[in-house]
């Protein structure tokens, strides 16, 4: 279980006791999703459940502060945690581990340069609720795909999206932000650590 998993469960009241996967003796497991039993319904739990996420996490002293101030982030993805590299995840790989942006800081200076104000944001270095107050008051995010994306749940639909992506298609993600309403565009890259074209990055960022 993540760290972020293990603290959201604890501030929503919940008790639970963690057990690596060899020490369960009565695995239980969840049947096939049924997609026609109530699409409308399962809609309104997500809702629910997010917003109480959201109460949960109102209150919080983030690791990572400073944290940005501008509604222009660009994405840093993070080094991998512990968690990823003593076997306690069961998928290897985390962050720059997998893929990432490789000349974000001379993006940066490049926009700096424009008079385009933006922050560089690492999700993985900041706690939960600065994640959803970050993503929520954000207006244009630009990166690598990854889990960090999973962060749109918090965004409005007014945001915009640049994501490059290595493996397209990203059905999952591509998915989710047309659900959301979420203007997007996927910049297909051929490798899984690449440089972004610093002029892309100014239209994006300077376009209404």
């Amino acid at each position: 279980m993540s760290p972020i998993l293990n603290e959201t469960l604890t501030r929503l009241g919940y008790q639970f006791r963690l057990v690596r996967p060899s020490e369960v003796e009565i695995p239980l497991f969840l049947e096939a999703w049924d997609h026609g039993w109530s699409a409308r319904k399962a809609k309104s739990s997500v809702r629910d459940a997010i917003a109480l996420i959201r109460q949960a996490w109102e209150e919080y002293a983030c690791p990572g502060y400073p944290c940005p101030q501008s509604e222009n982030l660009l994405i840093r993805r993070s080094s991998p945690h512990q968690f990823y590299l003593d076997g306690s995840s069961e998928k290897a790989g985390y962050g720059t581990s997998r893929r990432g942006i490789s000349n974000l800081q001379e993006v940066s200076d490049f926009l700096t340069t424009n008079n385009v104000p933006h922050s560089i944001y690492e999700p993985g270095a900041h706690c939960l609720g600065c994640q959803i107050q970050t993503f929520g008051a954000s207006r244009r995010i630009l990166g690598f795909r990854g889990a960090e994306w999973a962060n749109l749940i918090w965004s409005t639909s007014e945001v915009r999206v640049r994501m490059l992506d290595a493996n397209p298609p990203a059905k999952l993600i591509g998915t989710l932000m047309t659900r959301l309403g979420i203007k997007h565009e996927f910049a297909i890259v051929d490798s899984c650590f690449c440089p972004e074209n610093r002029e892309e990055a100014l239209r994006f960022f300077s376009e209404e």
